[in-house]
């Protein structure tokens, strides 16, 4: 059967073609341009880059109601649901937990935000839409910190706080308080994602088999001076290890006060809870800053040639350039928060 188009309707659907920015309108006006020159349908989806089976329906509905077919019929579907109330309120609840909804899992599912939305706006809507909806909000899908709770109330958490802060502040001559902290070290570079073009895949030179290696860091809460260990293994070894350092360090000290994280072992008078707040504390800081410089002698390593030099730049950061170093001024944070407080004493 013949595909024939008026004048004035080839024309009217010309204007609609050219005056659009809807893609599917103006594939949908050429579909019907092309079936009027009497083109094969085959021919015609795949100069269009379409099914044959959707020009069937498209010429199939235009003989049947006109040029007014080439629009979306979806256009009168009804108000739209992803609006900006719905997306404001989608934001704050992605920042939020299930479990502040009633719900036992700890992450969120596309499913779970839809029910819950529902419940809160009482707009339904499909999984496809809730990604739509993510992605208009910047969400990304990305790993969740895990942290431990602590058991202590505030009140408890700030006593102790403000203990360890009269304690450090009114330190006599002959005692010496510490911030400790420790830190792991990786001698393979983490590889992150990278852009790459097409049928390309980036390679990234590595030293080889990987080595992890366990600092100890202790900062003096007076001078600012940093002391260091290393060890294979992190355990309380690592801790004594520092702790005797000091020790050895400071001979005229007679009480050497030590302010520190969670202790895994109870014969060294640790706890089973860190109260460092939301902020690090100065010896997490400043460990950080000492992780930072051996990222930089990693970053210089170019192949497995390197790899037999990488050995001797970690014992040598475990000999004596581990005492009396002190870090520039910026990267102390000013917030002087410890966590815990163990004493050793000579």
């Amino acid at each position: 059967m013949l595909f024939r188009l008026d004048r004035r309707v080839k024309l009217q659907v010309r204007r609609m073609r050219r005056g659009t920015r809807d893609k599917g309108l103006a594939m949908r006006c050429q579909i019907v341009l092309l079936a009027d020159k009497q083109r094969t349908r085959p021919s015609i989806a795949e100069s269009v880059g379409c099914s044959v089976s959707w020009v069937n329906r498209v010429i199939g509905r235009f003989r049947q109601f006109g040029p007014a077919s080439l629009h979306d019929g979806r256009a009168d579907n009804g108000a739209i649901k992803i609006d900006e109330q719905y997306l404001s309120m989608l934001y704050e609840l992605v920042d939020q937990s299930p479990r502040d909804h009633g719900y036992p899992r700890p992450t969120w599912t596309q499913e779970l935000l839809a029910k819950v939305m529902r419940q809160h706006s009482g707009v339904k809507v499909h999984r496809a839409t809730m990604s739509r909806a993510l992605a208009l909000i910047g969400a990304r899908l990305g790993r969740p910190r895990p942290t431990v709770g602590c058991p202590w109330g505030k009140a408890h958490k700030t006593r102790r706080l403000n203990e360890i802060r009269r304690l450090l502040d009114g330190l006599p001559p002959h005692e010496l308080g510490f911030y400790v902290d420790e830190v792991d070290i990786h001698l393979n570079p983490k590889i992150g994602p990278d852009w790459m073009n097409r049928g390309k895949q980036k390679e990234v030179m590595t030293p080889g088999q990987n080595v992890k290696r366990y600092l100890a860091g202790a900062l003096d809460a007076r001078s600012g001076v940093l002391t260091w260990v290393r060890a294979d293994r992190k355990n309380s070894l690592l801790f004594i290890a520092l702790a005797q350092k000091l020790a050895a360090e400071h001979p005229q000290a007679k009480v050497i006060h030590l302010v520190t994280g969670q202790l895994q072992d109870p014969r060294l008078g640790g706890d089973a809870c860190g109260i460092g707040g939301a902020g690090r504390t100065r010896g997490a800081a400043l460990l950080a800053a000492v992780q930072s410089r051996w990222q930089q002698d990693r970053a210089s390593v170019a192949g497995p040639a390197r790899q037999r030099d990488e050995e001797p730049s970690l014992q040598e950061h475990d000999g004596t350039d581990g005492a009396g170093v002190q870090l520039p001024a910026e990267s102390k944070p000013a917030n002087r928060t410890p966590r815990q407080e163990s004493g050793v004493r000579r």
